[in-house]
């Protein structure tokens, strides 16, 4: 009796002892909610430089002209945009390269990014041609995500820094426009990995001892079982009286 009441107990506790979600940080700032962290885009930057030391990154670069709708980057990542997407050169007063021009609509739009594997930490300038307002999105494969009530771009030649991390991994995050008529801009984008994520969280301690102890103890009543029914010695009435 007592192992089966620890057997049911140990079962019972393992089912409900699942893996913690993935913990999402954001590095920013923006007078706009919810990313007020830091006193300006650069502490962002450099609080995001600290936290990350440990992967390693790629920088993304895009080729200048017409990306249509869609474009993979060689490491496999891919822009995407309805209305269009174009690779152009940077804003006056923005990072080096090329950037990521989304194209304008009536209703606004919203450039959406869909990161390879292994991702863990994304970080990039961010802004609009006509520095109106924007959102940005970002969810993990444990659906842990980050929603922002809108970033404030004070002046099209101040792009706004944006970091994430994830002790998971990634899979997208999209920029929306909250204006019509406005180009979401992309700029300085780079993606790192700790070579410490995986495809599913790894279970807790707890979790694999409780699962090890209920088959194990499973195991130990089949057998218990088996040997009982064994040793029984069973009687048949052959409805005959001896005389």
């Amino acid at each position: 009796m007592f192992t089966q009441k620890f057997l049911m107990s140990a079962i019972v506790v393992a089912c409900c002892a699942v893996p913690a979600s993935a913990t999402l940080t954001t590095y920013c700032y923006t007078p706009g909610p919810y990313c007020a962290t830091y006193a300006s885009s650069s502490a962002a930057s450099t609080a995001f430089a600290s936290a990350t030391t440990a992967d390693s990154f790629s920088d993304i670069s895009v080729t200048q002209g017409n990306l249509t709708t869609s474009y993979t980057d060689a490491s496999g990542l891919i822009f995407g945009d309805p209305l269009g997407l174009l690779g152009a050169p940077n804003p006056s007063g923005w990072p080096a390269g090329t950037a990521v021009v989304g194209s304008s609509g009536t209703n606004g739009t919203t450039l959406t990014v869909t990161l390879p594997s292994s991702v863990d930490a994304i970080e990039f300038y961010a802004g609009m041609q006509d520095f109106s307002n924007f959102t940005i999105s970002v969810t993990d494969n444990t659906n842990g995500s980050f929603s922002s009530g809108w970033f404030a771009q004070t002046n099209v030649s101040v792009p706004l820094f944006f970091g994430v991390t994830t002790d998971s991994y990634f899979t997208s995050f999209t920029i929306s426009s909250q204006a019509p008529s406005d180009k979401i801009t992309l700029d300085d984008i780079m993606i790192g990995s700790s070579g410490a994520s995986d495809s599913s969280p790894a279970p807790e301690a707890t979790t694999l001892l409780l699962v090890g102890t209920g088959m194990f103890l499973i195991g130990y009543v089949r057998r218990r079982t088996h040997a009982a029914s064994r040793g029984t010695v069973r009687t048949m009435s052959t409805g005959i009286t001896p005389a």
